[in-house]
C-alpha cells in the first residue's frame, strides 16, 4: 500500500469501530504510527497513559454521540485533578490553560481542558450550543475522562461563560466539584451584560434570524451569539435570589481585573454575595482586562539590558499569583 491508502485504511478502522461520520474522523488526531490519541476510543474506554505528560488534541465521545476535543496534562496515580473552562472567545488552549498547566507539572496534578460542544475542534452545531448542553457536557466529561472504577473531584477554573458553566454543574453534581475559581466571571451575562444594552433592531435580527455576530466590550471582541444562547441563558440564571441562594459549600475563589473592559468587577461581588459557602473570596488584581494577561511588560522606550538596572519581572504574575494561591487553597481544604 501507499502510504495515503494506508492511512485510509486505518481511519476506515478506527471510523468503524467509533461508529463516526468521516465528517467526525477528521476531529481525530493520529500520532507519528498512525495510532488514534488515546481517549479516542469508545465512551468510557479510558486508557491509562505509559508515561506523565501533556497530551494534546484527543477526543472524548459524548453520550450523544458529538466529539469533545480535549489536551490533557496526565499524572499517573494523581487524584488531584484541575478542569479548565475557557471564555466564549478563546479555544482550550491560552494563556490561562498555559499557566494551569505549569502549575499541575509543578504539584504533580492532572489537568483537562476541552473545547465546548461547536467550539474549536469539537463538533455540533452553534445553534445547538447552550449553556444546559456545556453543563451537562462537562458533567459528561468529569465521569467519563477519568480512569475506570474512580471518579475524583475537580476544582473547576472557568474564565468568562466557563465560570457561569462551573457554577451551574456545582449546583447539580456537588459530588464532583472539589473547589470553584472563577476568572472574569459573567453568570447572567446574557441577560444582564448583553441583552440589556443590544439596541431593539440588533434584538430582531437575533431571534429572527437565529444568530449575530455581536461586538461587546472597550475592545469590540465579536462573539457570536444566537437566539438559543439568549433563551437558554433565561433558564440558567443564577444571580437572582439573593443572599447565600446558591447552595455551593465548596471553597471559591473569584479572580476579576479592576480594569475588565467587558464585565463590571461588582458582577463577582454579587456572585460571592449569592453562594452559601463562607469560603469565598474575590481577589481583584487592578490591572489585566477582562482576559487578565500578565501586564508586567517592558515598555517599548526601556533598554533592559542599560546601565546596572536590568529589568526583572516578578517570578509569578498576578494571575499566576492568584491562581497559584486559589488552587492551593481548594486542594489543601478539601478531599478528593
Amino acid at each position: 500500500f501507499s502510504q495515503v491508502s494506508l492511512y485510509r485504511c486505518r481511519s476506515s478502522k478506527v471510523a468503524s469501530s467509533l461508529h463516526l461520520s468521516q465528517e467526525d474522523l477528521k476531529k481525530i488526531v493520529f500520532d507519528e504510527k498512525q495510532r488514534p490519541s488515546a481517549g479516542a476510543s469508545r465512551r468510557g474506554a479510558f486508557r491509562p497513559k505509559k508515561n506523565n505528560g501533556h497530551y494534546a488534541n484527543q477526543i472524548f465521545k459524548l453520550r450523544d454521540g458529538h466529539l469533545l476535543q480535549y489536551n490533557e496534562y496526565y499524572v499517573d496515580g494523581s487524584s488531584d485533578l484541575v478542569v479548565y473552562l475557557c471564555n466564549l472567545a478563546e479555544t482550550k488552549e491560552n494563556t490561562k490553560a498555559r499557566i494551569l498547566r505549569n502549575y499541575c507539572m509543578k504539584n504533580k496534578k492532572r489537568l483537562l481542558a476541552a473545547d465546548w460542544f461547536a467550539r474549536g475542534g469539537s463538533t455540533g452545531r452553534l445553534m445547538d450550543a447552550t449553556l444546559t448542553r456545556w453543563k451537562n457536557d462537562t458533567i459528561d466529561f468529569l465521569e467519563g475522562a477519568q480512569p475506570p472504577g474512580t471518579i475524583n473531584k475537580a476544582v473547576l477554573v472557568g474564565c468568562g461563560v466557563g465560570a457561569w458553566v462551573a457554577i451551574l454543574v456545582a449546583l447539580a453534581r456537588p459530588d464532583l466539584v472539589r473547589g470553584l475559581i472563577g476568572l472574569s466571571a459573567d453568570p447572567d451575562f446574557t441577560e444582564d451584560l448583553l441583552w440589556k444594552f443590544l439596541p431593539d433592531e440588533e434584538k430582531e435580527a437575533i431571534m429572527r434570524d437565529g444568530f449575530r455576530e455581536v461586538k461587546w466590550g472597550a475592545r469590540s471582541e465579536v462573539y457570536p451569539i444566537t437566539s438559543s444562547l439568549i433563551t437558554d441563558g433565561r433558564e440558567n440564571l443564577v444571580l437572582r435570589g439573593g443572599p447565600s441562594s446558591l447552595d455551593i459549600q465548596c471553597p471559591v475563589r473569584l479572580i476579576h481585573s479592576l480594569d475588565d473592559e467587558e464585565v463590571p468587577v461588582n458582577m463577582s461581588m454579587q456572585l460571592a454575595v449569592c453562594l452559601k459557602t463562607p469560603d469565598v473570596e474575590v481577589i481583584v488584581p487592578k490591572l489585566g482586562g477582562h482576559r487578565l494577561e500578565d501586564v508586567y511588560t517592558i515598555p517599548s522606550w526601556v533598554d533592559p539590558m542599560y546601565g546596572d538596572h536590568k529589568f526583572k519581572p516578578p517570578e509569578l504574575s498576578p494571575l499566576e499569583d492568584a491562581l497559584e494561591s486559589s488552587l492551593n487553597v481548594c486542594f489543601n481544604t478539601t478531599e478528593s
